[in-house]
């Protein structure tokens, strides 16, 4: 029995022939590999002499590599490996196969050594097991990133980042689902903003009862029913509040006669002039029918959204759209920094947890208090509660403005305000608002 950690000679061997015997695809493999990469050592040396050479402008072949590795004093052996790895044929075989051979053994022996440490902790009497398991989770979704984008690290050239970005716009123009973009369910808010763009983090925020739960549900709700899979982390109801506020959502246009409000799904004897609850059973069967994951977490950090997202993920269920209702309650695992500086760590990470995940991430956010001292109460950027993380990180930053807030008379609607749009223009949409039922309708 081999007990050798995974390794392949033969593909290493493959790549550094290929590179010696043609300088052209040396920028192929230093995107998907490094140094460390490589499981014998002495490979491992001539592929660093390989990368300093080409990086020094020089032609990369036997005499600079041998007079690079000699200037370091690592000579042993080297001309005979050298001369090994020249003689090996390599043009039967695909580079980029051997490469990706290459990283899969290297994540295995970094896979198997976070094992054995982790079985030493799991013996410690005074380990706490919850730290263990985190930690193993965290370090299992950086070692599969590794293995889904390879080396990604340091400049890249124009015309080599080109075919996956015409790759990208082939994919956003295909016709079927749509695998980039989650539409919201707003038509003219799509249109402002392009919809939900995976690896994004959106803002929607607004004061307290304004509607930003319920919009944050329509855009769930919508893009559910349209295929997409989406989560929904609640601070702010349970999972059985959402539910029921998703059935008077859903009532409303599956048995529009009934007209059964969302509050009185929350009140005893609430539905008691219904006379019976005919009207559930199909409203039930639309609901569950939806890939919609709820989670009334209790723990508010970052790291458990992802060791939730892994889990889902691991069960190949993983949400195209995630939403954290409400961001403002999030704390950080260090306790020692002021809010506003905290909650700027916790929307860096929230970045790159949606960029890890490839999802579209909904952070909803509270406004300060500032926009009841005006005259004007139309939102700014600036309202945004301790903004500047919130702004920063987010591609899109939506605003909720309810008049009725101000004047009971107004219409019933809301106005998105897009304040910040990475990707587009900046605007307003207006939309209707029937806050019994938690809905909003386009109005074109």
């Amino acid at each position: 029995m081999d007990n050798l950690p995974p390794h392949n000679l033969d593909a290493e061997e493959i790549v550094l022939s290929a590179i010696l015997h043609d300088n052209n695809t040396l920028p192929l493999v230093m995107t998907m590999l490094e140094p460390e990469d490589f499981y014998y050592p002495m490979h491992k040396l001539i592929f660093t002499s390989i990368v300093n050479v080409y990086r020094k402008n020089q032609v990369v072949d036997f005499t600079t590599i041998w007079f690079e590795i000699v200037g370091n004093n690592n000579q042993d052996g080297i001309k005979n490996k050298l001369s090994t790895i020249l003689a090996r044929s390599f043009y039967q075989y695909r580079i980029d196969v051997c490469c990706q051979k290459i990283k899969e053994d290297f994540v295995k022996r970094k896979y198997l050594a976070v094992l054995h440490e982790k079985i030493k902790d799991v013996y410690d009497p005074e380990a706490d097991i919850g730290s263990i398991l985190q930690e193993t989770a965290e370090i299992s979704l950086e070692l599969s990133g590794k293995l889904r984008s390879g080396n990604t690290s340091g400049l890249r050239i124009v015309g080599e980042v080109l075919p996956e970005a015409i790759s990208f716009l082939e994919e956003l123009n295909q016709d079927g689902q749509d695998t980039i973009t989650c539409s919201t369910g707003l038509y003219d808010y799509d249109k402002l903003t392009g919809g939900l763009l995976k690896g994004n983090i959106v803002i929607f925020a607004g004061r307290a009862g304004s509607g930003k739960t319920t919009a944050t549900l329509e855009f769930l709700t919508n893009a559910a029913r349209m295929g997409k899979s989406v989560a929904l982390f609640s601070l702010e109801m349970s999972d059985i509040q959402v539910v029921l506020k998703m059935l008077a959502r859903l009532n409303i246009e599956i048995n529009p006669k009934t007209q059964i409000h969302a509050s009185q799904l929350f009140r005893s004897k609430g539905l008691s002039n219904i006379g019976d609850m005919g009207w559930l059973a199909s409203s039930s069967e639309a609901l569950s029918e939806l890939n919609f994951w709820i989670d009334p977490f209790s723990n508010p950090d970052v790291s458990y959204i992802r060791n939730k997202l892994t889990e889902l993920a691991s069960s190949k269920k993983m949400p195209d759209v995630v939403a954290i209702d409400y961001v403002g309650i999030m704390k950080s695992s260090n306790k020692h920094l002021n809010r506003a500086i905290e909650l700027d760590g916790i929307m860096k990470e929230l970045r790159i947890l949606a960029k890890d995940f490839n999802i579209a991430l909904i952070a909803v956010a509270q406004l300060n208090r500032g926009i009841e001292s005006r005259q004007d109460k139309k939102p700014q950027i600036q309202d945004l509660r301790e903004s500047g993380g919130l702004e920063n990180e987010a591609a899109v930053v939506t605003i909720i403005h309810n008049p009725r807030s101000y004047n009971p008379e107004s219409d019933k609607i809301l106005e998105l305000h897009v304040l910040k749009n990475r990707y587009g223009p900046t605007g307003v949409v207006t939309v209707g608002f029937e806050p019994e039922y938690g809905r909003l309708l386009n109005l074109a």
